[in-house]
């Protein structure tokens, strides 16, 4: 047994034992009645709240899907009052996806995804996006009778005809979504698609229509005391009244609007006010509970782990002596083996240093045979240099010989530059590799054929991409890699 495995035994064995705390200690959570305060609190525009219960009941394991779903389109919905648009959007997306999902569910999410994009002014062609799965939201609801779903999507077509001054298409398809409410008794959505069809007329200047739409819905949020439905459409009767340049009902409308508006500030604010204390109260209780029951099971893990622990003790002491006993075995022998590797190594490493250098040697030489050759050329004494090439012929040496020499010497060198400076070219790498073999430019010249003005150059150039200073060593750095 090794140390690395006996530490793994020992935590494994640690976590088993927590765990099965962990596990007795934890109860599985019922899913709480919370759908009605959940719709509640989006009804009355306030999506953190709703979103706090939503996110809660995603994480009880006993969820079904078909609850899943619900809570998906709830959580959209609440994107879509944060006006967190495309959060809204890709959950959707994703939710319809599913090739499980019911038809209400699709029909509902296309409907939603509409309503998302008619609110997102800043998304291109959004207008469009609208249209499309409006329709494809109506195809459904007409399929399957989803009245509901049938008369919001006439709702979000009709505002994007609106939006482009298509107003009879608008004025048309207002009715139809108005219409299905009223049938529907839903008095609330067919309020509010009566402000958005009075403000179709009052585009076409017909300001008693719009007046009348408006005069039609109104009573019955006064009896449903709809204090936010209502200032919405106190203030759109003062907008009409405006426009019709009756500025005395205008002001009367704007001023019961403004009353109702502080009314339901006061209204949100007290209704914060109060579910912040009932959570705190909650929340102080529940971290009492806690204190109790982390109280007694850290007893218990402590009596535990002082059991495990004296175990896990005795095992280590006994496994420790026996590796000692080895250890001590096989520790000259390892101590003789490495020695002599390190002399090999250290034998091979000199002798490849010296074929280096004779190999850089032997290419100095060859240049100046070379330039000996050319002088004789010019100076007509052809047999002198053919001489000199007779006599040098064997001594070739292949350039490219050396740099396969210097990458088997330092085998890591390359790797460790390309790897710190990726925008090192072959060329850097020679010179890199000269540099290191310690040679003067004049000399660096001379092998690869260039003048010494050009090796200057590049030894800047190579500077600049090293990140290195005019005051750094450049041997320095390349020896230190």
């Amino acid at each position: 047994m090794t140390g690395k495995t006996l530490v793994l035994f020992v935590t494994i064995l640690l976590s088993a034992l927590f765990s099965i705390h962990k596990l007795k200690a934890e109860s599985l959570p019922s899913i709480d009645s919370t759908y009605f305060f959940i719709q509640e609190h989006l009804d009355q525009s306030m999506p953190d709240l709703a979103l706090e219960k939503l996110f809660k009941l995603l994480e009880y394991k006993n969820v079904s899907e078909v609850s899943k779903d619900t809570l998906s389109l709830l959580i959209a919905e609440a994107y879509r009052q944060k006006r967190e648009y495309q959060k809204g959007i890709d959950l959707l997306l994703g939710l319809v996806a599913k090739r499980t999902l019911e038809p209400f569910y699709i029909a509902k999410a296309y409907n939603r995804i509409a309503a998302l994009y008619n609110e997102w002014a800043d998304f291109p062609n959004n207008k469009d996006s609208v249209i499309l799965y409006s329709d494809r939201c109506i195809k459904m609801a007409k399929e399957n009778n989803f009245k509901y779903l049938l008369a919001s999507s006439y709702n979000e077509i009709a505002y994007v005809y609106s939006m482009r001054n298509l107003l009879s298409e608008a004025e048309a398809k207002f009715k139809l979504a108005y219409s299905i409410y009223k049938d529907s008794h839903l008095d609330l959505y067919a309020a509010n698609v009566a402000i958005n069809l009075s403000g179709v007329y009052l585009k076409q200047k017909h300001y008693k229509a719009s007046l009348a739409v408006v005069d039609n819905v109104l009573p019955l949020m006064e009896s449903q005391n709809q204090h936010n439905m209502l200032m919405r459409l106190y203030l759109r009767k003062a907008n009409i009244y405006e426009y019709a340049n009756i500025f005395d009902s205008a002001y009367f409308y704007l001023s019961k609007a403004r009353i109702l508006q502080k009314r339901y500030f006061y209204d949100r604010m007290d209704q914060k006010i109060n579910e912040m204390s009932a959570k705190y109260e909650l929340e102080t209780k529940k971290k009492e509970i806690e204190i109790v029951e982390n109280r007694r099971l850290q007893e218990e893990r402590e009596k535990w782990f002082y059991v495990i622990l004296t175990i896990v003790l005795a095992i280590v002491l006994l496994s420790f002596a026996w590796l000692f006993v080895v250890k001590r075995k096989n520790l000259k022998q390892k101590h003789q083996i490495s020695l002599y590797e390190n002399a090999l190594l250290s034998k091979q490493l000199d002798s490849n240093d010296k074929e280096l250098t004779s190999s850089i040697a032997h290419r100095v030489a060859q240049k100046d045979l070379l330039k000996n050759i050319k002088k004789h050329l010019k100076e007509n004494q052809q047999k002198e240099a053919l001489d000199l090439i007779n006599a040098n012929i064997d001594t070739s040496i292949k350039w490219d010989n050396f740099f396969v020499n210097f990458r088997k010497n330092h085998p890591l060198f390359n790797s460790k530059l390309k790897a710190t400076h990726p925008n090192l070219n072959e060329n850097d790498l020679q010179i890199c590799a000269l540099l290191k073999m310690q040679l003067k430019s004049q000399e660096i010249a001379q092998i690869l054929n260039v003048q010494l003005s050009s090796i200057n150059k590049r030894r800047q150039r190579l500077r600049k991409k090293l990140n290195l200073d005019q005051n750094s060593d450049l041997f320095q750095y390349l020896n230190s890699l």
